[in-house]
């Protein structure tokens, strides 16, 4: 039989261990905020679904279906509610997947890591508050109507919009209406649709990779990024619509919401903005839509990952085949080539180019620009991308540092090409940066959802303080937006 001093004893060590334990935890496990916004503006956050009616086809996400967003906008109305930062009804079964998929043995195996990103909170105004209805007088263009420019932000593979909401804020804190798709080609990590039922990242591509199937991994995510282009066109054009009527849009309990913009937003200035799967994306809806987009934001962009038509465009294939510029680093498509096969010469590439899908709204809308490249577009990279060559950086650079990036001077009607405006030339805002010490994952909030020792030795954060990084990027992207803005 145990004596009672014995028991008694054990206890008290039992206790003590436990309490160290809690400590190590807390010390190796803390629980996280996001870093605080600093922006002109308050801002709030709204998950939406968001009604569209479109007839199927290729480029359509079909009829009688729904977008799934986070819209994030400025308001004036004061900070004074803690708002979750995952999708409250799906929060459980998403971070259960993302530990599982992103983090190795044994880390995938503690719960504890779901349920601390689970306690995160945002500290913003009240869910659908009044939006601002116009810029203030120092931030307006010549104009001086004061509208606030749109985005919509593309998330990367086994991402989905929670996961970039650190630099959505701080844009909208600088006055933009940011919209963040849920894209439901099954890359995202999962997605509550609005029937009820969840949609769950599809691992069997990424297997792709293991079975040394290649090839029809790529060709795998490129039919992926037709369906995330038809999401970000039909996104696109609903903002349109709310220029001039009430959102029409379903909060998380299937209720109208009660939310208007008429009259505020700057249509023009609509800025394509992702990462990764999701960057590829944004430069990619910009190719297909020019009329829709004012610029691009893309970082770490996959461009391995875009369809054909938009590749060539953007590495502008068919320009220099119109110029015979013998010096321009060749692009043959891509790490697997093209999806279609090459036309029989060079005259037949360029007229199957000139007359690829018309997808603007009117003829003179596309007729000033049907290349990406005379839209203004920011890319950044990681230290990590740069280093290993990713997502074709190095013809990009060279791109970049040969004037052949950016607004150009092309003419489509009689099929020549007239010159390309020379990075550093007057008017020409477009760059390529490299953001030193950060990984890939980086431009997400991941980085600053964690432990940093244990992030950086797995490998998700670089060296740099992943707060710092998410500062510098922020800091890029608003001036970007911001002198793009004031240019027009």
């Amino acid at each position: 039989m145990v004596s009672f001093p014995f028991a008694l004893e054990a206890f008290r060590v039992l206790s003590v261990l436990i309490i160290l334990l809690s400590v190590f935890l807390c010390i190796i496990f803390p629980v996280v905020e996001l870093p605080p916004i600093k922006g002109r503006y308050n801002v709030t956050m709204v998950d939406l679904y968001i009604p569209v009616h479109t007839a199927k086809d290729n480029y359509s996400v079909g009829e009688k279906t729904y977008i799934n967003a986070r819209l994030i906008y400025p308001t004036k109305e004061p900070a004074k509610v803690h708002l979750p930062y995952l999708h409250p009804i799906t929060a459980l079964k998403i971070c259960k997947i993302l530990i599982e998929v992103a983090l190795p043995a044994p880390l995938s195996e503690l719960t504890c890591i779901n349920h601390g990103l689970m306690l995160i909170h945002i500290y913003l105004a009240k869910p659908f508050a009044k939006p601002l209805d116009k810029l203030d007088e120092e931030q307006q263009d010549s104009s001086g109507t004061g509208k606030i420019p749109i985005a919509i932000f593309s998330h990367g593979l086994i991402g989905n919009s929670s996961m970039y909401t650190h630099q959505c804020l701080s844009l909208a804190s600088n006055g933009t209406v940011v919209l963040q798709i849920e894209h439901t080609d099954k890359s995202a990590v999962g997605v509550h649709m609005q029937d009820g039922s969840f949609l769950p990242y599809d691992e069997t591509i990424s297997k792709l990779d293991k079975d040394r199937k290649f090839a029809e991994k790529v060709r795998a995510r490129r039919k992926q990024m037709e369906h995330r282009i038809a999401e970000m066109i039909t996104a696109r054009e609903e903002m349109t619509k709310w220029n001039d009527n009430k959102v029409y849009a379903y909060d998380l309990d299937m209720k109208l919401v009660n939310l208007s913009f008429v009259g505020s937003l700057d249509l023009k200035n609509a800025i394509s903005i992702g990462h990764s799967f999701g960057g590829g994306t944004a430069i990619a809806v910009v190719s297909r839509r020019p009329d829709l987009f004012g610029s691009v934001v893309a970082l770490d962009p996959m461009t391995d990952w875009m369809p054909d038509d938009c590749r060539k465009d953007f590495f502008r294939v068919i320009e220099d085949k119109l110029k015979k510029d013998s010096s321009a680093m060749k692009y043959n498509g891509g790490t697997i080539g093209y999806d279609v096969e090459k036309p029989s010469n060079d005259q037949d590439s360029i007229n199957i180019e000139m007359d690829r899908v018309d997808m603007c709204g009117t003829k003179e809308s596309c007729s000033i620009s049907k290349s990406v490249h005379n839209k203004e577009m920011l890319l950044l990279f990681s230290q990590e991308w740069e280093t290993h060559k990713v997502g074709s950086i190095s013809l990009i650079q060279h791109m970049h540092s040969t004037g052949k990036f950016g607004p150009n001077k092309v003419d489509y009607e009689n099929k020549k090409v007239i010159g390309n405006a020379t990075n550093g030339n007057e008017g020409n805002l477009s760059d390529v940066g490299i953001i030193a010490g950060m990984n890939h994952p980086g431009f997400s909030d991941v980085c600053m959802l964690g432990p940093v020792r244990i992030l950086r030795a797995i490998g998700v954060i670089g060296k740099n303080n992943p707060i710092e990084s998410a500062d510098i990027i922020s800091a890029r992207i608003i001036d970007f937006v911001m002198s793009v803005q004031q240019k027009d």
